[in-house]
């Protein structure tokens, strides 16, 4: 089942809970619709996912979240995008299409002490919330091919309850 297959991605990976979405983007939203409402700010690298650039640019300004993308290579470039607002930073590395590298050690560094959670579409560890892709997992029934989301214990009840509600449809069926 579903919950059987999450519980054990969440051993795998040593998270305190795992979430299947029924697609990457699905994880994407999820988690930024979970942990940001109006008023909040987002800094993100400008090399992402084209779908991901939708949500931070076109998505998420109709729920009131403010955006400022920039080249994200540098470390000062995220120290000085950061408003009073910033919640969240959001990158990918290697970025998707341009392979762009970013340092996530320097820019968890800069946002983890003023409370800006650090999201990375990828696989990296220590980092609160993580977005990883499952290309092939075999289960005993079928082949799945979705993300799922790490969370810290402290936006797991948060994201999980507002976020994956089954009614939500980003939820995988089980």
């Amino acid at each position: 089942t579903v919950s059987v297959f999450e519980e054990r991605m969440a051993q795998l990976e040593g998270a305190e809970a795992a979430r299947a979405t029924a697609s990457g983007m699905a994880a994407v939203q999820t988690a930024m619709l979970g942990l940001l409402k109006a008023g909040d700010h987002i800094v993100a690298a400008r090399a992402l996912f084209g779908s991901c650039r939708y949500i931070i640019e076109t998505l998420l300004p109709d729920f009131g979240v403010s955006s400022t993308l920039i080249d994200g290579r540098d470390p000062a470039d995220w120290e000085e995008a950061i408003r009073p607002e910033t919640k969240l930073f959001f990158l990918e590395s290697p970025a998707n299409p341009t392979l762009d590298l970013i340092d996530i050690e320097a820019v968890t560094r800069i946002g983890r002490p003023r409370g800006i959670l650090t999201i990375r579409r990828g696989r990296p560890r220590a980092l609160p919330l993580i977005l990883g892709r499952i290309c092939r997992y075999q289960s005993s029934v079928n082949e799945v091919a979705n993300d799922r989301a790490y969370l810290s214990p402290r936006q797991i009840r948060h994201v999980l309850r507002h976020c994956q509600n089954p009614r939500m449809g980003a939820r995988v069926s089980g």
